[in-house]
């Protein structure tokens, strides 16, 4: 828990909050070994291709969801980052490409998302988690029918409101190309903020708010 508190820094100036990746054993060591080199290219690629055999109706999804994240600004190509920026990046001792794929839903306000799977590639295995500081659910229900007033509120893409410090951009690359095509080499992106699915970034929010 002291790890996941030290990697988030809030900006009140910028009325920002940012955050590193709290890793709990070196990364590079541990990556390479498990990986045997110093990335894990063509695993997260071969679980991309797999993407790219979806039927067309989940790819034209799959592109919306995909140009809305980069409008957001969730999500931004290598290229187009600032150059120091992307020398840190190609200078890493070890480059980190998030394995991801899509999840359809039937309810909700989002039908679909793209899902990381950090725990495939051990990434997880080396960041720390933290506490469990979730309020229980019956706890909340009980205090709420003994207060005269209740209220509820919701943060809109919560973990993706806390920015990523570009010393972390190098384990969070991101594999993409709009046209999907299986036999084109896909383009890299960089998730520069926090993700569902990564170990801390529950906690991270949670200490944020």
């Amino acid at each position: 828990q002291e790890a996941i508190e030290k990697s988030v820094t809030i900006n009140l100036k910028e009325e920002s909050v940012y955050v590193d990746l709290p890793f709990t054993k070196d990364p590079t060591k541990f990556l390479t070994t498990k990986h045997g080199t110093n990335n894990n290219y063509h695993q997260s690629l071969k679980v991309y291709i797999s993407q790219c055999k979806l039927p067309e109706s989940q790819k034209e999804g799959l592109r919306t969801v995909m140009t809305d994240l980069q409008q957001r600004g969730f999500l931004k190509k290598l290229s187009d980052l600032p150059t120091e920026h992307q020398n840190m990046i190609k200078e890493s001792s070890f480059q980190h490409y998030m394995p991801w794929r899509t999840v359809g839903r039937k309810t909700g306000t989002t039908k679909l998302r793209v899902v990381v799977d950090p725990s495939m590639s051990g990434l997880n295995l080396i960041l720390a988690k933290g506490e469990n500081r979730i309020k229980k659910l019956t706890d909340i229900l009980l205090r709420s029918r003994i207060k005269k007033y209740s209220w509820s509120s919701d943060i809109t893409k919560l973990y993706n409101c806390l920015k990523l410090n570009p010393s972390s951009y190098a384990f969070q690359m991101f594999m993409y190309h709009d046209e999907l095509n299986p036999d084109k080499p896909p383009e890299i992106y960089i998730l520069v903020v926090a993700w569902y699915g990564v170990s801390p970034s529950s906690n991270q929010a949670i200490f944020a708010l």
